[in-house]
C-alpha cells in the first residue's frame, strides 16, 4: 500500500542519514578509546557463592571469574559494592578461556555454549555507615541527660557508667484472657462490608444482630482452647464469622498473637482495626504475628473470618503468661528507606537486644517492626551494635528493648535509600544465537529451552551483553550490587565458565563497550586496515549504537508484510468456495447416461432392430428345438 511505502521510504531515510555520519563517529569513537576513555567501571567479584554442588569460583588477575568443578543448573550469586551511584546499566562479559570446551566461553561439553537464562540485580545501600547519612544522634555524658528517651514495661533510665544505664525488671502483671464467643455465619457479606458486632467497643453476650430475615446471637465457645487450629468449625459461602475475647489487664501492655485464618482475616481491638489480611488459603498456625497494645482494664478482642467457599476455620495463640521486657522509647521523625541504629554500649553479662520502630501508618510499635535479634556481649569497654532494618513508611518513634541491665554512651541513626530489585531495558549484545535473544534473560521467565542468552555458533570469542536501568538510583556512598546469574537450561552443563561484570553511569542510552577484537583493530593503523576490519569497525559500530539499532528496528518493521484485511480474506474464501465445480447428484447421473444411451441407439435403427430380432429368437422355445 501507498501508506507502507512511505513508512519504509520514511526508515530507510533515516537509517541513511545516520550512516552518512558514521566515519566521524566512528573516529570519535576510537578516539575515546585511544585516550583512555571507558564508560565502564569492572567489579569486584570475589564475593561469589552457589549452591550447585561441586562448583568452584577461581578469581583471576584481571577480575574475572574462571567457573571449575561440577556443572549443573542453579545460579552464581556475585556481591560487589561500586561508588557510581546514579547506575544506568550493568554488563556481562562473557570470556574465553584455553581450559574451558572450545575455549568458552560456556561450559558446555559439545561446544563451550552457555545459555543465561535470567539475570537479576538487587541494588542497596553499602554496609559502612561512615557513608551513609547521619540523620539522629543522642549522646549520654557523666549525668546522663535522658534526651528524648524513657522508659516503659518497667525499664529506668539513669546516670551509671559514665553513659546511660538502663534497668528494670520485666512486667509480670496481671493478664486474663477470657473464652471465645462467636457469632455467625453472615451469609453474603464480602471481606470489606461490615456486619453484626463489627465497629463495637463494648462486649454483650446477650446481644442479638439482625442479619436479612434473621436474628444472629453470641454463642459461648469454651471448648474452643489457646494454641489449637480448628480447621472447619465454620461452613458457608461468602460469608463471615466473628469471634470476641475480653482481655483484661492491669497495666498497659503488649499481647503478641498468632493467628490463622480460612480465608481472610480482619482483627479489630476496642472497636478499631488494626489487621487485615483478605487472602484464600486453609487454615495453619502462625499465619498472621499480631500485636496487641491493650489499655489497662478490659479490652475487646473481635476477630472477623471471611469465608469465599467450602469450610472454614481458624488459630488463635496467646501467651498470658509472656512478660514484657523493659525498653526506652524515643519520638523521631526519618523519612522511609534503610535504616541503621548504632548503639554505643556495654553490659555486665549477655544480653539479647533488640530495636523497634512505628510509622505513621502502623503508629504502634509491633513485633512485625522490629529487628533482628542481636547479642550484646559482656564487656568493660564500650562496643559498637549495629541494628539495621528497611521502613516502607516513615518512622516515627524507636524502641530499644536491651535485654536485661545495659549502660548505652551513645545512638545514632543514619538513613539511606532502600534497596530495589532494578528493571531493565534495551538490552544489546556483541551476538546473541536464534532463538535465545539477549532481551530475553531479563524478561522475568525462566524456563529449559527457548529461552535465556545464548551465542551458538560464536563459540570460542569473547562477547558482552549490556542492560539499560530504568531506575534513577540515589544511593548514599556507593551502592551493593547483588548479582543473580540463573542458568536453568535444561542439559545443566551450559553455565558461564569464565565472566567479568561491570557496572556505568553513562548517561542513557547505553552500549556493551568495546570487544577485544574491535580493541585488536585499533592496534592497527588506519592507513593499513583492511576492507573487512573497517567493515567490521562499521558493523559493530551500528549494532551496539543504541540509536542505529532502534532506526534499523523501525525499518524491519516497516518492511513486514501487511496483514490482509479480515474482511477482505473472508470474502475471498467465499469467492474460491462459490468457483468449485458443483458436485451432481447420483439420480442426475443416471438419467443423463440413459439419455445419452438412447441417443446412440437412434443413431444405430438397423443395429438395434437386428439385435432385437436375434433376442427374439434365442428366447422362442420353437427357435431353439428347430435349430
Amino acid at each position: 500500500t501507498d501508506e507502507r511505502n512511505a513508512r519504509i521510504k520514511k526508515a530507510d531515510e533515516s537509517i541513511k542519514a545516520f550512516d552518512k555520519g558514521l566515519p566521524a563517529m566512528i573516529v570519535s569513537w576510537e578516539k575515546d578509546y585511544q585516550s583512555g576513555k571507558s564508560i565502564w567501571k569492572n567489579l569486584d567479584m570475589t564475593d561469589v557463592t552457589s549452591k550447585i554442588p561441586g562448583i568452584k569460583f577461581d578469581p583471576q588477575d584481571d577480575g574475572s571469574l574462571f567457573v571449575g568443578g561440577k556443572s549443573g543448573k542453579g545460579s552464581y550469586i556475585v556481591k560487589a559494592t561500586t561508588d557510581l551511584s546514579n547506575l544506568t546499566g550493568v554488563r556481562v562479559e562473557a570470556m574465553i578461556d584455553p581450559k574451558l570446551p572450545k575455549k568458552g566461553p560456556g561450559r558446555a561439553l559439545n561446544d563451550g555454549n552457555f545459555v543465561l537464562s535470567e539475570l537479576e540485580v538487587q541494588a542497596g545501600p553499602v554496609a559502612d555507615l561512615k557513608k551513609w547519612p547521619k540523620v539522629k544522634e543522642w549522646s549520654f555524658d557523666k549525668l546522663a541527660e535522658n534526651k528524648d528517651w524513657k522508659g516503659v514495661h518497667g525499664a529506668k533510665a539513669s546516670p551509671g557508667e559514665g553513659g546511660l544505664a538502663i534497668t528494670g525488671k520485666p512486667l509480670d502483671g496481671v493478664l486474663s484472657i477470657g473464652e471465645f464467643y462467636h457469632a455467625g455465619p453472615f451469609a453474603n457479606v464480602g471481606f470489606d462490608k461490615k456486619a453484626g458486632p463489627e465497629g463495637l467497643d463494648s462486649f454483650d453476650s446477650k446481644q442479638k444482630f439482625k442479619h436479612g430475615a434473621k436474628e444472629i446471637l453470641w454463642t459461648h465457645k469454651p471448648e474452643w482452647k489457646n494454641g489449637q487450629l480448628y480447621g472447619t468449625v465454620f461452613s458457608g459461602d461468602n460469608a463471615v464469622n466473628y469471634l470476641h475475647k475480653v482481655i483484661s489487664s492491669d497495666a498497659p501492655r503488649d499481647l503478641p498473637l498468632s493467628l490463622g485464618s480460612d480465608d481472610g482475616i480482619k482483627v479489630f481491638l476496642n472497636g478499631k482495626q488494626i489487621h487485615a489480611n483478605n487472602v484464600g488459603r486453609g487454615a495453619a498456625p502462625d499465619q498472621e504475628k499480631v500485636n496487641l497494645q491493650l489499655r489497662k482494664g478490659d479490652n475487646f478482642l473481635l476477630l472477623k473470618i471471611h469465608n469465599g467457599a467450602g469450610p472454614s476455620g481458624f488459630y488463635f495463640r496467646a501467651d498470658a503468661t509472656s512478660k514484657v521486657l523493659p525498653a526506652i522509647i524515643a519520638d523521631l521523625s526519618v523519612p522511609k528507606g534503610s535504616i541503621a541504629v548504632e548503639i554505643l554500649a556495654k553490659a555486665k553479662g549477655k544480653r539479647k537486644a533488640r530495636v523497634f520502630w512505628k510509622d505513621k501508618k502502623a503508629k504502634g510499635f509491633d513485633a512485625k517492626r522490629s529487628s533482628p535479634e542481636l547479642m550484646i556481649e559482656k564487656s568493660e569497654e564500650w562496643k559498637k551494635y549495629r541494628f539495621v532494618f528497611v521502613s516502607m513508611e516513615d518512622l516515627t518513634g524507636l524502641r530499644f528493648r536491651p535485654g536485661g541491665e545495659v549502660f548505652v554512651k551513645s545512638i545514632r541513626v543514619h538513613r539511606n535509600e532502600a534497596p530495589v530489585k532494578l528493571s531493565f531495558e534495551n538490552a544489546l549484545a556483541t551476538f546473541s544465537q536464534k532463538g535465545y535473544p539477549v532481551a530475553s534473560a531479563i524478561d522475568g521467565k525462566v524456563a529449559p529451552i527457548n529461552n535465556g542468552w545464548a551465542i551458538s555458533p560464536q563459540m570460542g570469542k569473547a562477547h558482552f551483553a549490556s542492560f539499560q536501568t530504568k531506575q534513577n538510583l540515589s544511593f548514599k556512598g556507593g551502592v551493593l550490587l547483588t548479582f543473580t546469574l540463573k542458568q536453568e537450561f535444561q542439559s545443566g552443563q551450559h553455565s558461564l565458565g569464565r565472566f567479568r561484570l561491570a557496572v556505568t553511569d553513562a548517561p542513557r542510552p547505553i552500549n556493551f563497550g568495546i570487544s577485544s577484537e574491535v580493541k585488536s583493530i585499533f592496534a592497527v593503523a588506519v592507513d593499513k586496515r583492511s576492507p573487512q576490519q573497517r567493515t567490521k569497525l562499521s558493523d559493530t559500530f551500528k549494532n551496539s549504537y543504541p540509536e542505529r539499532i532502534k532506526l534499523a528496528k523501525a525499518l524491519a518493521e516497516a518492511q513486514k508484510p501487511v496483514l490482509p484485511d479480515p474482511k477482505i480474506k473472508e470474502l475471498q474464501g467465499l469467492v474460491t468456495l462459490a468457483q468449485k465445480p458443483v458436485p451432481v447428484s447420483s439420480r442426475i447421473a443416471r438419467l443423463r447416461r440413459a439419455m445419452d444411451l438412447s441417443k446412440g441407439q437412434l443413431g444405430k435403427k438397423r443395429l438395434i432392430g437386428a439385435q432385437d430380432i436375434a433376442w427374439a429368437l434365442i428366447n422362442t422355445p420353437a427357435f431353439l428345438f428347430n435349430r
